[in-house]
């Protein structure tokens, strides 16, 4: 691959990446088939682009223990994912407190994610207002 190219491809996978959306829901993986979608719309892996200044890019990652129960496994910002606790996800809407005392709640429409985030007192309660994010589904890993 030449310079231009590599620079081109670079230019396309930070804009999907950081989201590209401008406050509204996109979906820039939609042409390549997003991954499937069951009756349980939540689970999958999910970009979000979340209301910071900077570094505003996350991932959340929603799934099921062999039990049933939900899991999150979530990216905000920077730093290492984390399991999140009080985990509720009920039809196409979810809420959580991450452990970097945030409180995360949103629903998901095909494969867009729209919600909120505002930092949590040790309550687990909004102490503050909350801001809004969007995202879009990323189709699930595949060999190649």
């Amino acid at each position: 691959m030449n310079t231009k190219s590599t620079v081109v491809v670079s230019a396309i996978a930070a804009a999907i990446l950081s989201g590209c959306c401008a406050g509204k829901c996109c979906c820039p993986n939609a042409k390549l088939g997003a991954g499937p979608r069951t009756t349980d719309p939540v689970i999958g892996n999910w970009g979000v682009r979340l209301p910071y200044d900077s570094m505003s890019t996350g991932s959340f990652i929603f799934s099921r223990d062999e039990n049933g129960k939900p899991k999150a496994f979530v990216l905000l910002r920077w730093g290492s994912p984390e399991w999140c606790k009080d985990l509720k996800i009920e039809g196409n809407t979810f809420s959580f407190r991450h452990p970097y005392n945030k409180l995360v709640r949103g629903s998901v429409t095909a494969d867009c994610i729209t919600g909120e985030i505002a930092n949590c007192d040790k309550d687990g309660n909004a102490a503050e207002a909350f801001k809004p994010f969007t995202g879009w589904r990323i189709a699930p890993a595949c060999p190649f």
